[in-house]
Formats: structure tokens, sequence, C-alpha cells
């Protein structure tokens, strides 16, 4: 299931987009869509901190209380992968937006046509996102992993653990191997920098930049060690380029 939340504080306008959003679902019932409105960012956010996850979020910025842009810093320090759309009637905060790596920014009012479009995207990235899975021999068997779910990967004692975004840590079978081997589905093509000798890291997953360290969407702080320094040159392009595709 895809889910949809929509953060706007003019009732009409709410009423509106949610409006759109119902006939973009009755459009595509194959998608398997649910949608979620609210009228302020603590309501979003009340629901994101008891457990609830949104994977697409449209974000008015200019409301009363908690603004758009806090609301977008609050929804990536919780979710590192939901998509974040920003609908508003200025175009002052662009810059911000791809800061908090925003999808788009559209400018108010738009169309039902506009609209549709970007969820067109939006809901691609989220399929692609989750059809990307990393197969872990686990000691029951093989265990698919959606690449987007893993916020680390840590190798010792010849064993991966995976960390994913729901804080629980994923084990393996002894390996054999070496690190390199295994671990050759966590490129960079596939949104993964090696940091270490021992951890490579979902860039989608990193929430702020050190000196020599990355802080994860867990709250995880890892150094950047002397052989991989430059992981985090890599990670700017990668974030450019990210920038560019939106």
């Amino acid at each position: 299931m895809i889910s949809i939340a929509v953060c706007e504080d003019d009732y009409i306008e709410l009423e509106q987009i949610c409006a759109y959003i119902k006939e973009y679902i009755k459009r595509h019932p194959d998608k398997d869509i649910s949608l979620d409105c609210f009228h302020t960012g603590m309501e979003l956010l009340e629901e994101i901190e008891k457990g609830r996850k949104f994977n697409i979020c449209l974000l008015d910025i200019l409301m009363p209380g908690m603004d758009g842009m806090e609301l977008g810093r609050a929804i990536r320090q919780e979710d590192g992968l939901a998509v974040i759309i920003y609908l508003t009637s200025s175009p002052d905060f662009a810059l911000e937006s791809y800061r908090i790596r925003a999808m788009d920014y559209m400018l108010k009012p738009c169309s039902e046509e506009e609209l549709a479009v970007r969820l067109d995207e939006a809901c691609q990235r989220f399929e692609a996102d989750n059809m990307c899975r990393f197969l872990l021999h686990v000691p029951d068997g093989l265990q698919a992993i959606p690449l987007s779910r893993i916020v680390c990967v840590e190798y010792y004692g010849h064993r991966l653990y995976l960390h994913l975004t729901d804080c629980t840590t994923v084990k393996s079978v002894l390996y054999r191997k070496p690190f390199s081997d295994i671990a050759a589905p966590f490129s960079v093509g596939m949104g993964f920098i090696q940091i270490s000798a021992s951890h490579i890291v979902n860039m989608r997953h990193i929430q702020k930049v050190g000196r020599n360290t990355f802080t994860l969407s867990d709250g995880e702080l890892l150094t950047i060690t002397r052989k991989y320094s430059e992981a985090k040159k890599k990670y700017m392009d990668y974030i450019l380029e990210r920038r560019r595709e939106s």
C-alpha cells in the first residue's frame, strides 16, 4: 500500500487537494493508495510519532505554529525515504526545500492534472525503492530485504548485520567470502556508500554530515575512516544528482 498524507491549514484548499487525490485514487485502483488529511503540522507529526508511516507527504509551507519546512525536517528525522512535495503560494522557500530533499515544489493553486503528474512520479519512486531487494542468507534460508529499508550494513565476525528503518537488525549466516564480494550490490549507483572497512551506509538515510562522520536516520553516528575519505564528496555528488533528477 502507498500511504499519502496532506497537511494544509486552509480548509478550502485542503478539501480541494484531497478531492484531487481521491480522483487520482479512483483512476488507479491497482496502486492500493490510502489518504489522510491534516490541518496542522503537529497533527501529522503526532501520527508519525505514534508509528504511522506515510510514503508520500504533500505539505503546505506557510502554516501557523509548525510551518512546512519545520515539519519536513521532522519527517526526515523519522523517515529518510518519505517522498515530500511542497504546495505553497510563495516561491521563497525553494532552496530550503532541496535541503530537506523534497521531490518537488509546486506553486498554488495547482491543477488536478499537475498534481496527478507529481503523484505519478512519487508513486514510481516509491515502487522502485520497494522492488530493489537484497537477498540475505539467514539461518533459516534466504530473506529478501528492500534496499530502501536498509539504513546501514555492518560486517564483523564474518557476518552481515543489516540495520533497518524500523530499528531492527537482521543477522546473516557466517560468510567465507571477502566483504567486498558480499557487499557488491550496495553500490553508489544503488544509493550506498562505504565509509570504513566494516560499514556501508544508505545515503538516503544520512541526516547530518560532520567533519569525518555521518549521522544516520536512526541516530547512529559513524566515522568515515581515512581510507574512505572520499565518501563525503561522493555523498555530495549523490545529493546534487538527485536535485537534478527532481
